[in-house]
This record gives C-alpha cells, sequence and structure tokens, in this order.
C-alpha cells in the first residue's frame, strides 16, 4: 500500500493528495474548500482499516501464552492422576522412565490440543454472529441500502453489543457501508469485500502456525526419544553380558576348589596335554622292551 494516494474532489474535479492512512476521514477540499471524504483503492481501504487501532476486535485468534499454561496444567494432571500412580507398568514406564522425551512429548502434545479447541471455540462463536446476519441489518430501514439511509444502517451497526460489532462479520459490513457512503459505487464495494474476505482468511490462517510447528516437532522428538532408548538399551545388554561373563568365571573358580583340583595358571593346557603324552609313550616303549610286557 502506498503511502500518499490521489483523488478527485466530487464539487470541483480537484485532483487532491492526501496520506493513506487517511482513508475514510473527511477534510476540505484545497480548491472549492468543500468538505470530502479521503477516497482510495479497495484494497487500500481494507488494509488501512484492518491497521487502524480500534476497539479490540472478536477474532479466531488463540492466545499462545494462555493455551500454553493450559497445557502445562493439563500435563501435570496426566502425570499426577494417571501415569505416575501406573508408573511400575508399562505404560507407566514409557512416560515416566524413558527420560525426559516423554515428558516434552507429553507437553507438546497438549499445547496442540488446546490451541484447537480455543480455535474451534472461537470459531464456532463468529459462526453464531453470522446466523444473527440479520440482526445485524436495520430491516425496519429496508433491504436496500442507498446513499440516504447508510448513516442509519451504521447507527444501528453502533448500538449492537460490542462482540457483535466487532466479529469478523460485523467490522466487514461496517467497512462496506463506510466505503460505499464516501465512494457511492457498488462495484467498489464489492472489490473492498473481496479485499477483506482474504485479509480475514489470512488472519484465520495464521493462527495455526504454532500447530504446524508442533506437528513437526512431535515427530523429530520421537525419534531422537527412539535413537536414545536404543542407546539405553546397548549399553545395559553390555553391562549385563560382562556381568554374566565374569558370574561364570567365578563358577568355574569355585566348581575347581570343591573337586580338589589346584587350578595351576603357570603352565598352559597344551604344555600340560603333551607331557602327558610324552610319559605315557615313554611307558610303553620300556614295557616293550622286555620283550614280555605282561611280566614287566
Amino acid at each position: 500500500m502506498s503511502s500518499t494516494i490521489e483523488f478527485t474532489c466530487p464539487h470541483c474535479d480537484h485532483i487532491i493528495r492526501a496520506q493513506a492512512k487517511y482513508i475514510g476521514e473527511k477534510g476540505k477540499c484545497p480548491n472549492c474548500g468543500h468538505q470530502v471524504t479521503v477516497q482510495g483503492d479497495p484494497s487500500e481501504v481494507a488494509a488501512v482499516q484492518s491497521e487502524r487501532p480500534t476497539t479490540k476486535a472478536v477474532t479466531t485468534d488463540v492466545s499462545g501464552p494462555m493455551s500454553g499454561l493450559i497445557a502445562a496444567l493439563t500435563t501435570l494432571i496426566l502425570y499426577a492422576l494417571v501415569f505416575l500412580p501406573i508408573k511400575h507398568t508399562y505404560i507407566g514406564e514409557l512416560f515416566t522412565n524413558r527420560g525426559p522425551i516423554p515428558f516434552v512429548i507429553t507437553f507438546v502434545t497438549c499445547w496442540g490440543l488446546a490451541i484447537l479447541v480455543l480455535k474451534y471455540l472461537a470459531v464456532k462463536q463468529q459462526l453464531s454472529y453470522a446466523e444473527l446476519e440479520l440482526e445485524l441489518m436495520p430491516l425496519d430501514t429496508g433491504m436496500q441500502i442507498t446513499p440516504g439511509n447508510v448513516e442509519r444502517f451504521l447507527r444501528h451497526l453502533e448500538g449492537l453489543p460490542r462482540k457483535a460489532r466487532e466479529s469478523i462479520l460485523g467490522r466487514r459490513i461496517r467497512g462496506a457501508l463506510e466505503h460505499f457512503r464516501s465512494r457511492n459505487n457498488v462495484p467498489e464495494v464489492q472489490a473492498y469485500l473481496s479485499s477483506r474476505a482474504e485479509l480475514d482468511a489470512s488472519s484465520v490462517d495464521s493462527g495455526y502456525t504454532l500447530l504446524r510447528a508442533f506437528i513437526w516437532v512431535v515427530p523429530i522428538l520421537g525419534f531422537i526419544g527412539t535413537v536414545m532408548g536404543i542407546s539405553d538399551a546397548v549399553s545395559k545388554l553390555a553391562e549385563q553380558l560382562e556381568t554374566e561373563a565374569v558370574a561364570s568365571a567365578e563358577s568355574g573358580v569355585a566348581a575347581d576348589k570343591d573337586t580338589g583340583n589346584t587350578v595351576n595358571p603357570s603352565p598352559s593346557t597344551g604344555q600340560q596335554n603333551k607331557k602327558e603324552k610324552n610319559k605315557k609313550k615313554a611307558d610303553l616303549g620300556a614295557r616293550w622292551s622286555c620283550g614280555f610286557p605282561e611280566t614287566c
């Protein structure tokens, strides 16, 4: 949107320059002195009205800190009433004995659910205003809006409750009436409504940015938790195998002591077997040297 706009005075056709922030406001023509309304393109009018500070609008935006606080309380309640009492079971161990990742995943999940619930309630409220569309328009004034009765329509809107007046539909109707009052051109009002609808749709869609981030974060946290779990399992398996090996060695030594055998660690088993074989061969040779092995 440009900072300076140009429009023509309806009384003297003089080209007037003004800042865009004054669109919709009234002033005097510098040439003829008549009172005129600062005019602009429909897209510029919609953008200026969306940026102009007014009373707090009723939108579908969800407060991040509020939803985060609700998520934190929900997480504490879940762990206090559900997970901790069953921490000795398999399900309880998954949430309480697997490091910090399950706590973070539970909190992020609760935060995303809180955003969805609050968003649903806000959209439901906006739909309730849309169902009261006819109440936003004064039927006693008529169903046709003309330059002569547009002020009565605007006064009727100002008399409505704030939530209905500042809803998405209420602000859109008021903007269209103000634009029609200043331009008196139906196609331009339709263009304004189209621009306003795009801005409102963008505003509603931006409320899901945090939720989209959570959708990416939860699988990443799950992957990190899986890697940490596998590493922990491998380390525990190595410790268990080492413990079993030590226990097996100690049990073998104890069995040798019970049978009266003395463990001699100095000669190797191969050397002992070799000596025994040589001794048997020597005894057998001595017997056969007598000629009669049975009498030797």
